[in-house]
């Protein structure tokens, strides 16, 4: 049988936790144990995205500039795409490094680009029919370890499950950086700024 469907997720995280039975439904929950996966599906599924940054969530998209002018900082102001989790880069691929800073829904930078901004990104990506066996395995483990005191009671299964997430983290991010070589550094100015003080040994007491 296939693992299609965020239920089938969350039955697998009950099966990792133990003979806890299985549920049925997250979006409609009637029982505690489904209300508990309710609560914790999405925020661990967008939190992992995040972590592994996977290749079948990468995306790209040439955003339109915004009419509006930044305050101050920026020359040019684009808006935030609302299905973008976390923003890989921006400009052409074969640049070394860019600029820009993400504040509320808005994306600001000084580079202009005459037919939009190219944006690369990672996208909360929610078919889990489409997703790779191992990270289908890692988000069952990471949703197990987030609901295992409230369906357990027990504290040392939490730790498990934490530590078999850590080990499973690794070998699945792994993979992914194999498939996907860096190519240019995206750094924001705040970035930027941190490591220079870091390096000048700024702010060192």
């Amino acid at each position: 049988m296939s693992n299609n469907s965020k239920i089938d997720i969350c039955n697998m995280a009950l099966g990792q936790l133990g003979n806890y039975g299985t549920i049925n439904d997250i979006d409609t929950p009637t029982t505690e144990k489904e209300k508990t996966f309710s609560l914790w599906y999405d925020v661990s599924r967008e939190a992992l995205l995040k972590m592994v940054k996977p290749n079948f969530a990468l995306h790209r998209r040439v955003l339109a500039k915004l009419s509006e002018t930044p305050a101050f900082g920026y020359a040019n102001v684009y808006e935030y795409p609302s299905d973008f989790l976390h923003i890989l880069g921006i400009g052409n691929i074969e640049d070394k490094a860019n600029t820009y800073t993400i504040e509320g829904n808005r994306l600001y930078t000084d580079e202009q680009y005459l037919e939009g901004l190219p944006l690369r990104g990672v996208l909360n990506f929610t078919d889990v029919s489409l997703m790779p066996s191992d990270f289908k395995i890692l988000l069952s483990v990471y949703l197990a370890a987030n609901t295992a005191q409230t369906i357990t009671q027990d504290a040392s299964k939490t730790k498990q499950m934490l530590d078999i997430f850590t080990y499973n983290l690794g070998a699945v991010a792994g993979m992914q950086a194999q498939e996907n070589m860096p190519i240019r550094i995206s750094r924001s100015r705040i970035e930027i700024a941190r490591a220079i003080g870091d390096v000048s040994g700024a702010g060192k007491k």
